[in-house]
């Protein structure tokens, strides 16, 4: 099963969550089998992102109210 780049996401128009779910995915693959990547289960796990990006952009937004909000930064952790 092999999931490609469909769509830009607000805050993430370069498509990095697609680029992780798929780096994820071939990292993990052997470990968890073909069964567990599901196209429901990605579509949960990008939804998720893109409520975690929603939110860093939020949070950013009301620390800087100069309208010059930093990019929110999400960082993957092992």
């Amino acid at each position: 099963m092999e999931f490609t780049i469909r769509e830009a996401r607000p805050g993430d128009e370069h498509g990095w969550v697609d680029i992780a779910w798929a780096r994820w995915q071939d990292t993990y693959g052997h470990h968890l089998g073909e069964d567990y990547f599901t196209e429901e289960r990605r579509q949960r796990w990008l939804d998720g992102w893109a409520e975690a990006l929603a939110q860093a952009e939020e949070r950013a937004s009301e620390d800087e109210p100069s309208g010059d909000a930093a990019s929110p930064e999400i960082r993957m952790v092992r």
